[in-house]
């Protein structure tokens, strides 16, 4: 009975039952979501091409190696090869890797004085390239519109740098030989214009604004033409 005593109550409290230690708390981990890319800016598409011409005796498009007065000259010389009449007025779209040729990158590649960015500010960049043919070769010509924002006398100031131009015999499609001695002032269907002339027969730079419409012209004629085209 003692012993029996001894077990059941004096033992347990010597040595108590140890509880077992509570189970270990596990957190969930956290997984950090990383910040979503950015999606990719899609540039805006080009606007579609618009002639400023009312109406040509056809159109037909050209692809430069590079935006440079010897890649369009190459181009003009392929559409001079075609046998089309006298008074033909053609309209040449030119395009480069990048798309079509915009205006401020041709102008500032033919006549290296204009500045790109200058020339974006005044003029749209979509333009015309127009084609005039008569018995003495095929006269490319450049149409070009003002932008609604800009002043047309800032315009007008900025293109009169073409008259000091060193760099003119790269808006024809061949050498036109020795220049006059300086710009005149003339008239094409009532439009007052500037002018110089060349050796070669028919040639001339001509630049005329008719209302908000630019006109570059390798021929006399060839901007008269225009003129009734706009």
């Amino acid at each position: 009975l003692v012993g029996a005593a001894g077990y059941l109550y004096i033992f347990p409290l010597l040595f108590p039952t140890q509880a077992p230690p509570p189970p270990a708390l596990t957190l969930p981990t956290q997984t950090e979501t990383p910040p979503s890319a950015a999606a990719p800016e899609i540039p805006a598409a080009a606007a579609p091409h618009k002639s400023l011409l009312n109406a040509s005796d056809s159109v037909a498009s050209a692809e430069l190696i590079a935006v440079d007065a010897v890649s369009l000259s190459n181009a003009f010389q392929q559409e001079a090869q075609k046998s089309n009449p006298i008074g033909f007025l053609a309209e040449l779209t030119l395009n480069s890797a990048g798309g079509q040729v915009s205006a401020s990158a041709l102008l500032s590649a033919l006549a290296p004085e204009f500045s790109a960015d200058v020339l974006k500010n005044i003029l749209e960049e979509d333009f015309t390239t127009a084609l005039y043919y008569d018995e003495n070769g095929m006269w490319p010509a450049y149409i070009l519109k003002l932008k609604a924002e800009a002043s047309q006398v800032e315009a007008q100031t900025e293109i009169n740098k073409l008259e000091s131009s060193p760099n003119l015999k790269n808006f024809f499609a061949a050498d036109p030989g020795m220049p006059g001695t300086a710009f005149k002032t003339g008239q094409a269907n009532g439009i007052a214009t500037r002018y110089l002339t060349y050796a070669k027969k028919g040639a001339g730079l001509n630049i005329a604004w008719s209302g908000d419409k630019l006109i570059i012209s390798t021929s006399y004629n060839g901007l008269k033409k225009i003129l009734t085209s706009l």
